[in-house]
């Protein structure tokens, strides 16, 4: 097999991060079920690369996929991201290596470094809003992350630390998944 590109790796690693959930924001839920189907049916091919995109024949339609998942081209006649594009992005995820993915280095730093316009552009404004919906209230800076775990004590402590309440369960995961990681000290 002849060596994958840098490009083509790179578009295979963001694929394969996009679950139905993640596609359907991009597009719909029917729509995403219908490019699997596709898939199945009939396998797309890759062709090439083009202008920084990897080219992917769809039927008789050219998708150009790009990195950022919402920068992708189809040549058939629809608007956005159409079930061809979700065709070629669903094979290029299910493609993907995950023994690639072991060679490479941490990059947590580099995905904290990553500012709200930078993902606005990467993953779509449709995307970003639908994330933020979902995370509710929880807490984005460190100092908001204080702030709550010090009510979430303060609440623990007033109701008897002998007890835990599912209510304070919940609050204490969110504040877990919200602490910025950091090996720094406060």
């Amino acid at each position: 097999m002849a060596v994958e590109s840098d490009l083509l790796s790179r578009v295979r690693a963001v694929a394969a991060l996009l679950d139905d959930t993640a596609l359907a924001a991009l597009s719909n839920k029917g729509l995403v079920r219908r490019a699997r189907k596709d898939v199945e049916q009939r396998p797309p091919e890759v062709v090439g690369e083009h202008e920084g995109r990897v080219r992917v024949a769809v039927e008789e339609w050219t998708v150009d996929v790009a990195e950022r998942p919402a920068g992708s081209h189809c040549s058939c006649p629809a608007n956005g991201l159409c079930r061809h594009i979700l065709v070629a992005l669903i094979h290029l995820g299910t493609a993907f290596s995950p023994h690639a993915e072991a060679t490479r280095t941490p990059c947590g730093a580099e995905i904290l470094a990553v500012g709200d316009e930078e993902l606005r552009r990467w993953a779509g404004s449709a995307l970003v809003k639908r994330a933020l919906a979902e995370s509710g209230g929880a807490p984005r800076t460190r100092e908001e992350v204080r702030l709550s775990v010090g009510h979430a004590l303060d609440e623990m402590v007033a109701m008897g630390l002998c007890r835990l309440s599912s209510a304070s369960q919940a609050r204490l995961k969110t504040l877990a998944t919200s602490a910025p990681i950091s090996s720094a000290s406060p």
